[in-house]
């Protein structure tokens, strides 16, 4: 599912689910600009829940979840370990209010940090790729759900 015209007034989440943190980015509320939010403690009771707070605080109508899938695009260990965080997401949601969905995110966690490199932030910022990663996982999925939106020129 991509962007479409009914999510339009709504915010959508982005969310790369690391081992020890995750990262989370949220967009504008018509669906062109991500940007990084906060990072969460996964080793902390109910990251899931966590996020679920953080979706319904925002006013987000999508949830996307970062899915690492491996260079020739199959599963591995940490694509599982990802469907597994977005199926507790969704029950923590317990209701249809908010999609959650899957995204490909191949190579984010290197890009985000080459941006945080280029945005001269601390090498060692704990949690700093993390939601940058979460942004870039959430501006790919906007950028297509853009091209797939119909278009108002006329």
């Amino acid at each position: 599912m991509l962007f479409s015209e009914k999510y339009c007034q709504y915010k959508v989440l982005g969310v790369d689910p690391g081992a020890v943190r995750v990262g989370i980015a949220v967009s504008d509320t018509i669906g062109m600009l991500a940007r990084p939010l906060c990072v969460l403690d996964r080793r902390k009771p109910a990251p899931a829940a966590r996020v679920a707070d953080v979706a319904r605080r925002e006013g987000v109508r999508v949830i996307v979840v970062g899915l690492p899938l491996n260079s020739d695009g199959s599963e591995g260990p940490a694509a599982i370990k990802a469907r597994w965080f977005a199926d507790k997401i969704r029950q923590a949601i317990g209701s249809d209010e908010i999609q959650v969905i899957l995204w490909d995110e191949r190579y984010t966690s290197v890009d985000a940090a080459e941006l945080q490199e280029q945005a001269g932030a601390a090498k060692h910022s704990h949690g700093v790729v993390d939601d940058w990663a979460a942004a870039l996982i959430l501006q790919s999925w906007l950028d297509e759900s853009a091209k797939k939106r119909p278009s108002n020129e006329g």
